[in-house]
């Protein structure tokens, strides 16, 4: 299994149970993508991740070292509704708070499908995130960048 595969997959399964306002306003279950959105189709992509990668390179002890995006879309329920964005808010929030806890291990003890080890990025930061500034109401975004080593073939 690749790492991006392996990594959507714990994503899905890590953040099943979260449900985040959905284009409607309801709850809705947050939707893993790998490396795009998927054509348009009747249903929102919201809230939702897409997992892709950025970069990487291998080293000489045979690591391969992979950066990979994990970009969150979230959804208020108004482009007029002050609440709505503070909602968008709040479900970036906890998207965030969930992703780390169920990645963070990967770093220490339970490195994923048992090959692939979070690293910290070069000022010793694990998963750091830049929220998209200017982001049309009721949208709302954010880049969380994650790290990885991987020896051997994927």
């Amino acid at each position: 299994m690749t790492l991006i595969t392996a990594l959507a997959a714990h994503l899905r399964l890590a953040l099943s149970s979260l449900h985040l306002a959905g284009p409607d306003g309801t709850p809705a279950p947050v939707k893993v993508f790998v490396g795009d959105l998927p054509a348009k189709t009747a249903d929102k992509p919201f809230p939702g991740l897409i997992l892709v990668p950025v970069d990487g390179y291998h080293d000489s002890d045979g690591g391969d070292h992979i950066t990979i995006a994990i970009i969150a879309g979230l959804i208020g329920t108004d482009e007029d509704d002050v609440n709505g964005a503070e909602i968008a808010e709040t479900d970036l929030t906890a998207l965030r708070i969930n992703i780390a806890r169920c990645l963070l291990p990967c770093a220490t003890t339970a490195p994923l499908q048992d090959r692939f080890v979070l690293l910290p990025d070069d000022k010793g930061r694990f998963l750091s995130w830049e929220k998209a500034e200017g982001q049309a109401r009721p949208y709302c975004q954010a880049v969380i960048t994650s790290h990885w080593l991987s020896h051997g073939w994927e």
